[in-house]
């Protein structure tokens, strides 16, 4: 089917889409490009959907199966995802700075240089999450799960990562000035080289961490959990 009338049928509406859905299961989900801004597509079904580029600024995303999507370069600002499962999904370089991800699935996703300013992720799922380079500054991931994610060199300015599972993730290089990473699971986690100037530790775990090169200046470690070799190579 053209890639134009599946946008069509999309955006007559969810029942539309899940009666064509009914009717052709195995036909590929082809939304390249879509200009799909403002609809509501609550608990919509798009499985390993090729949605890159597409417009889907200030949507509602609310419980939709995005499962295995390629998101490449996709505009999703201002949108709400809240319990969304993008467990897989391809966000390389996508927008979703503003967006409520409250419990969103984002486990193994690829998020490498993807824009999060001011997004919501409180208890999101972004263990084995690679998010090299990706904008976080101002972003709430209190209580996420970020279990062996990869965050090289990502922009964590500001965010708030209060009580934060972070267990054996890779935070070398990463930009944390003013972070609130107060009662967070840093154990085992990687911080080599990491700016964390004013960043608050406070009642953190970082037992098995490597802190070696980090910039500490102003860091609040009170109270926090550190083994003595945590500054050596790890």
């Amino acid at each position: 089917m053209d890639n134009l009338d599946q946008i069509q049928i999309i955006k007559q509406g969810l029942t539309s889409w899940l009666l064509w859905r009914e009717q052709y299961p195995h036909i590929s989900i082809e939304l390249r490009e879509a200009e799909l801004e403002d609809l509501d597509l609550q608990s919509i079904l798009l499985v390993k959907a090729n949605l890159v580029r597409a417009n889907l600024v200030n949507c509602n995303l609310n419980n939709a199966i995005l499962i295995g999507c390629d998101l490449t370069l996709a505009r999703l600002k201002d949108s709400s995802l809240v319990k969304a499962n993008l467990e897989g999904a391809n966000l390389i370089c996508a927008d979703l700075s503003q967006c409520n991800l409250t419990q969103a699935n984002l486990s193994s996703a690829n998020m490498i240089a993807t824009n999060l300013r001011n997004s919501l992720l409180r208890r999101a799922s972004l263990n084995l999450a690679l998010l090299q380079r990706s904008n976080l500054t101002g972003a709430n991931l209190v209580a996420a799960n970020m279990a062996e994610a990869d965050l090289r060199g990502a922009n964590l300015y500001e965010s708030e990562l209060i009580g934060a599972y972070l267990y054996k993730a890779n935070l070398s290089g990463v930009k944390a000035v003013n972070c609130h990473l107060n009662k967070a699971n840093l154990v085992k986690a990687n911080l080599t080289g990491a700016d964390l100037t004013g960043a608050d530790l406070r009642w953190s775990d970082l037992r098995g961490a490597c802190l070696e090169g980090a910039n500490l200046k102003g860091v609040d470690l009170d109270g926090a959990l550190l083994d003595h070799n945590s500054f050596s190579k790890p």
